[in-house]
């Protein structure tokens, strides 16, 4: 369920922070090369293709993977570089070469499934939508195979997050492979390391604390921003800090044999959330312009807020400011949240393919190694990225990474073995388990500790394929109700706050708003197993 949430807001978030991000960028010295769905990869073409290994030996998977806005990655030539030392490796040590194939994302379901019902030629797929997979019967049961030819990542994900196995198994079968990243929301004061050393501030760990450091900074460095502040961010972490649980920019509450679920105009703190950022940006403390994260991104601002899945978006460019250095400090970790059931991403074997072992193969080899996962996600090394002592450092100024920046790689994240530019790996890797572990908790067992039988619905396998349909029937609402919000969220990032909290609750009025959060309500309840 909660792909179907993210596609309304998550994408979204930072479309605001990164909006100046993405125009200030400077372009590649050299322009991409382009791999059309299907084709098949070539020796240093004219088209710029790649080919590293050509053998009929050699057993070819296709990988078709969806990529936002388009069906052509950012930085394909990278992709390229990358495939062809990828192809030399897994067809050495695998007899396999990997092709990758893209897929606008908007079309990517009905692509997809064309291609699996004519019989194409397709072995493994995005399975961050599995309900429309299951609903339509696309993909092959791995059951089997899963532990037999991905043994090692089979055992650590069954010892680490088992509830992804639950919730990719339906009737018994296992019908996808999970990926193992991290997703839990979680907020983090990301400040910079001199101001804490200068002004003997060891940690942050609250709003009060994290507005403490913003006073103090506004008093001591008049040149320095104090911070910048994304306002969605902002609102959803206010949100959570007095307890709320969030559900995919909906939030909830679950106490009392009682299941709330509501907006957050709807929450008794909205007033109060709404005018302590008025306030910090009335004083000074903060600004919530989209063109002032540039001076936090060119070393003139002190700090920000993040949410732990977005602090990716921000590594690229945060690694590039001379001389400055961060510490992040997980926020309001006593309040419990919810841990997600289901993975982000993840690897659905085609129904029609002859190659799933292949397929699984590959997805072991890629988990096997720091270094295989490395060339992977990352790239080639000294070419795409570097390590120095430790140290991983992106070769280039774009905020993504030269390959793990591209759609289709998050399917085999594994946080584990994710390297940061602004961290050590070792400290990068504690911070994901803590905010992903610590105070939190799956949708499923919050809601059987706190809720009756008689609330809770069917775990029924079969029932989750009447989930797809619902959720086609309440799509388009849901994507109204959120472009309300957003509207909201831009009037404030030009940093207007002439109207007052209650002139924005009336602004996020809608009429169908109940019937909306009324089936979300019933979907969380019959269908907890898998979101």
């Amino acid at each position: 369920m909660n792909k179907l949430l993210r596609l309304f807001v998550i994408f979204t978030i930072f479309a605001l922070l990164l909006t100046n991000v993405a125009c200030n960028s400077s372009k590649s010295d050299e322009e991409p090369s382009f791999i059309q769905e299907g084709s098949e990869s070539t020796e240093e073409s004219g088209e710029g293709e790649t080919k590293a290994v050509n053998s009929t030996e050699l057993t070819k998977i296709s990988l078709y993977l969806k990529n936002y806005q388009s069906a052509t990655p950012m930085n394909l030539n990278q992709i390229n570089e990358m495939k062809e030392e990828l192809d030399k490796r897994t067809g050495t040590e695998l007899n396999t070469i990997v092709e990758l194939n893209w897929v606008e994302m908007n079309e990517y379901d009905d692509k997809v499934k064309a291609l699996i019902q004519s019989n194409d030629a397709i072995d493994a797929i995005d399975a961050s939508n599995f309900i429309s997979l299951l609903a339509n019967d696309l993909t092959k049961d791995i059951t089997n195979e899963f532990k037999q030819f991905a043994p090692s990542y089979y055992k650590l994900l069954d010892e680490t997050m088992p509830e992804r196995i639950k919730s990719a198994t339906h009737d018994e079968k296992v019908l996808y492979i999970p990926n193992m990243d991290i997703s839990t929301s979680r907020y983090c004061a990301l400040v910079r390391k001199d101001l804490l050393e200068k002004y003997n501030i060891a940690s942050i760990k609250d709003i009060s604390e994290y507005e403490a450091f913003l006073k103090k900074i506004l008093e001591s460095e008049p040149n320095v921003l104090p911070g910048y502040i994304n306002a969605f961010s902002f609102m959803d972490f206010y949100a959570l800090s007095q307890g709320y649980l969030s559900l995919d920019s909906i939030y909830a509450q679950i106490k009392n044999d009682s299941f709330e679920m509501y907006t957050i105009d709807k929450l008794s703190e909205f007033d109060n959330a709404y005018n302590a950022l008025k306030e910090w940006s009335d004083k000074g403390l903060i600004s919530v312009k989209n063109e002032d994260i540039m001076k936090l991104l060119g070393g003139e601002g002190a700090s920000t807020i993040v949410n732990i899945n977005m602090l990716e978006q921000l590594e690229g460019y945060l690694s590039n400011i001379p001389n400055v250095q961060f510490e992040i400090f997980p926020l309001c970790m006593d309040k419990i949240q919810v841990r997600p059931n289901s993975s982000s991403g993840g690897i659905a074997i085609a129904k029609n393919s002859e190659n799933a072992k292949n397929v699984i193969q590959f997805y072991e080899w890629v988990q096997s190694s720091q270094e295989n996962y490395d060339l992977f996600m990352n790239g080639v090394k000294d070419k795409h990225y570097t390590l120095d002592n430790g140290a991983f450092k992106v070769n280039g100024t774009k905020y993504q990474n030269a390959v793990s920046g591209w759609f289709g790689s998050q399917n085999f994240k594994n946080y584990k073995m994710h390297r940061s530019s602004i961290f050590s790996q070792e400290r990068y890797v504690s911070l994901l388990e803590m905010l992903n572990f610590e105070n939190t908790q799956t949708f499923e067992v919050l809601a059987k500790q706190s809720l009756s039988p008689e609330m809770l619905g069917s775990e029924d396998s079969a029932d989750i394929i009447k989930l797809n349909e619902e959720m086609e029937k309440i799509k388009d609402l849901g994507q109204e109700i959120n472009g309300s919000y957003m509207k909201f969220m831009q009037e404030i990032s030009l940093g207007d706050f002439s109207k007052s909290a209650n002139e924005y609750k009336e602004m996020l009025k809608h009429d169908r708003l109940d019937e909306f959060i009324s089936f979300l309500k019933e979907v969380y309840l019959k269908y907890y197993k898998i979101v």
